[in-house]
């Protein structure tokens, strides 16, 4: 005898069908949920990596590229602020004594690189490249760096005042840095013909790492560019002491990195034409060294203490640098 089956009840067959189409919609889709819970895993949970993501961006004459890897930092940073500023976005601009609204959300979830390379295509102005890749949670850059974050860049000088997206997470701005007239005779004097160049890398893995290619005279051309950095601890005739020795210098790095709570440990390192080079060379960084540390201790109360020495042709210099943190916790609303 036949049961009579339901309304809407489906025959043996229809079930059999439907459970196979549904295993067979399962085993398609499944790739993509794996592969989309992994990218999330690794943009969230693995960290930052190496700072290296500016690569894609650098010219055949790039001479020069700073990196600043904050992640290197965060912790430290993000203990140096109140408690509160994690659950807290901002404190919006309410008074005319505010000159602006106050974001905390930048603190927590620092951008996993800023970087700026620099590029020889004119003997009157580097190119400028400001790179940053964004931390993946945090709130947009575009609306954070805004016209009074390149108005404190500069003397660099900015097409615009806002970043423009390259792709997820990644951000640009172009620029150009103006070399001075005298600068511009001491490089055409000490490097007469242009030579191509290897351009610097960094690694990617220091808070800070600058790499210079000097085969062009970019060393002479950013002293004379970035002059408001140098004259506050050189007087003129170290400042032209310094732009005489630049052209024994072939290429360059500087490191820094946070040892411990307040100090940063710094290391210089030039390759010098030849050892004789190195000797000058030697004497003037630990002058200048010395000069640093005076100047960052009567104007800020910091400290600079470590030693310089050659080898060979090569002259490196370590110090520490320290006695920042009450000043950087004040910065930061701590």
């Amino acid at each position: 005898m036949k049961t009579a089956r339901r309304k809407g009840e489906k025959k043996p067959g229809a079930v059999r069908e439907f459970l196979a189409g549904s295993k067979r919609t399962l085993l398609l889709g499944l790739p993509g949920v794996l592969l989309a819970a992994f990218v999330t895993w690794y943009m969230l949970f693995r960290g930052p990596g190496a700072a290296v993501g500016h690569r894609d961006f650098v010219k055949a004459d790039t001479a020069v590229i700073a990196v600043v890897c904050p992640p290197h930092v965060q912790s430290y940073v993000s203990g140096l602020v109140p408690a509160a500023t994690r659950f807290v976005p901002g404190i919006p601009k309410i008074t005319s004594m505010q000159s602006r609204a106050i974001d905390f959300d930048w603190i927590h979830k620092m951008p996993r690189e800023m970087a700026f390379l620099f590029d020889q295509r004119s003997p009157e102005y580097h190119g400028v490249t400001l790179f940053f890749r964004e931390h993946p949670t945090s709130e947009s850059l575009e609306r954070l760096v805004d016209a009074g974050f390149f108005y404190s860049l500069r003397p660099i000088e900015w097409q615009g005042s806002a970043l423009v997206r390259q792709g997820m997470g990644k951000l640009t701005a172009e620029g150009r840095l103006s070399i001075p007239p005298y600068a511009q005779i001491a490089t055409e004097k000490q490097f007469p013909n242009y030579t191509p160049l290897d351009t610097p890398r960094v690694s990617g893995n220091h808070f800070v790492e600058i790499a210079i290619n000097n085969r062009n005279g970019a060393l002479a051309e950013m002293q004379g560019a970035l002059a408001g950095l140098v004259a506050p601890w050189a007087d003129a005739s170290f400042r032209e002491r310094l732009m005489n020795l630049s052209s024994m210098v072939e290429s360059g790095t500087f490191t820094a990195d946070l040892v411990r709570d307040d100090a940063l440990e710094c290391a210089l390192t030039l390759d010098c034409g030849n050892a004789a080079a190195a000797v000058d060379v030697e004497n003037a960084v630990a002058a200048a060294a010395d000069a640093v540390a005076g100047f960052l201790g009567s104007a800020y109360g910091f400290s600079l203490v470590g030693a310089v020495e050659r080898r060979g042709s090569e002259v490196r210099a370590e110090h520490t640098l320290g006695g920042f943190e009450g000043r950087l916790r004040r910065a930061l609303g701590g």
